[in-house]
């Protein structure tokens, strides 16, 4: 089963993007090899080409937000990943949010992942 979460942090910061008071800044992707969960060990994936990718937002309705274009890791190398986490800057951080996948996600590289403009949404409840 996959699991998720948001930090007080992540929380605080998404609800004051929804009220529309500043706007929604630009979020870095992150995977792991292991959980995202920032609560235990986490292990950023390690194959060649992999770089935390920008997440730019967009205000979808009152406490939803999205992501505004692709987001697209080029030519990875061979690996798998289980987690993710979107974090405040390209290196070290602060995490805002993560999930993971119900299974590891395995892939032969050189491989593009891509994730659709507007298929990473976050919710503020």
């Amino acid at each position: 089963m996959a699991a998720s979460g948001v930090t007080t942090y992540g929380k605080q910061q998404m609800l004051i993007i929804s009220t529309g008071l500043i706007p929604p800044p630009t979020l870095y992707l992150a995977l792991f090899s292991t959980s995202g969960d920032p609560g235990g060990t986490t292990t950023e994936l390690a194959v060649s080409n992999y770089a935390r990718q920008p997440v730019p937002f967009y205000v979808v309705q009152a406490g939803q937000l999205a992501n505004a274009t692709d987001i697209t890791f080029y030519s990875l190398g061979t690996g798998t990943f289980l987690g993710q986490q979107l974090l405040d800057a390209s290196t070290g951080t602060t995490v805002w949010c993560w999930i993971d996948q119900a299974s590891s996600v395995g892939f032969t590289g050189p491989t593009d992942l891509t994730y659709p403009a507007g298929t990473l949404t976050l919710l503020v409840s």
